[in-house]
């Protein structure tokens, strides 16, 4: 499963303001009928949902914006390479981009839009389109260094025995066996008490500081699709820190780094992990060792 990219000619549409929380099932079993009353319609089967500041406007694409009727506005899409992406795969859009050299163009009005394409009995098919640009020097992940498949498990498996509790109950290996086997949830909720208990929290800033002063930097990190998760499966990478930090939330907002030697590594969560409110969190092996 690849992003898809069109390239689009700019074109007009003209319709209605519409409210939030649109139900578009029952929407289009009765459509607006004003919408009916808008002349120069390319295709009356294609329905196109964007924003104008902060309005929501439901309309069709014309080849004319002259003698709209009242009540009616118009926007033009700005020409330029789309993503396309059709609504079942809407949960894959971030690991897709972040396989790709795209990144999201201008925010401007109609930089983003919905297509509607009806068919019979009010069914339709739904596609999300994105302004998108080529960057040569943005990270993609499968560019991303990744060490020898034995090495990346031996050095997974030492991590986790780590800083995780993956098997102190039942109730705990059933979740890590289901982590695993059906990528549900994150590992960093099988941090173990004595990890939990040691973390010292860090802003972005410090944890890119931290990391510049050391040799090596070994990560891996958790994603919400199938398609992530197939493609970091087992994996271990490698990148310049600096780099990483500054890219890092194109790929995940849940990683973890070390290094060969596993005596420190540094948490990001997308959830809040501690009573200290931090971008990230630095755990010593040292100190967990201490406590055991």
């Amino acid at each position: 499963m690849r992003l898809t990219i069109v390239e689009m000619d700019e074109f007009y549409i003209a319709g209605i303001e519409i409210g939030l929380g649109v139900d578009w099932d029952e929407y289009f079993e009765a459509p607006d009928p004003v919408l009916s009353e808008i002349d120069h319609v390319i295709n009356p089967h294609v329905f196109y949902y964007f924003s104008i500041g902060e309005k929501e406007i439901i309309g069709k694409q014309v080849s004319s914006i002259e003698n709209l009727p009242d009540g009616c506005v118009a926007a033009k899409v700005p020409a330029g390479l789309y993503a396309k992406v059709p609504d079942y795969q809407v949960v894959y859009v971030h690991d897709m981009f972040s396989m790709t050299n795209y990144i999201l163009g201008n925010e401007d009005d109609c930089s983003e839009y919905r297509k509607f394409v009806l068919g019979a009995d009010g069914k339709y098919h739904s596609y999300t389109y994105n302004l998108v640009e080529y960057s040569p020097d943005v990270v993609n992940v499968r560019q991303i260094p990744v060490l020898p498949e034995a090495r990346a498990k031996q050095l997974r498996k030492q991590y986790i025995e780590t800083y995780f509790d993956v098997d102190s109950t039942q109730f705990r290996r059933f979740l890590y066996n289901r982590y695993v086997s059906l990528h549900r949830g994150y590992l960093w909720e099988f941090l173990s008490e004595e990890a939990l208990d040691n973390m010292q929290g860090m802003s972005r800033e410090e944890a890119t500081n931290y990391l510049k002063s050391k040799q090596e930097v070994l990560f891996f990190w958790d994603t919400s699709s199938p398609l992530g998760k197939k493609f970091t499966s087992g994996k271990v990478f490698t990148m310049d820190a600096e780099k990483l930090m500054k890219s890092y939330t194109r790929f995940t907002f849940d990683m973890y780094l070390f290094d060969s030697t596993l005596d420190w590594t540094i948490v990001f969560a997308h959830e809040e992990i501690s009573d200290e409110p931090s971008d990230c969190y630095l755990i010593y092996r040292s100190d967990i060792e201490k406590k055991s």
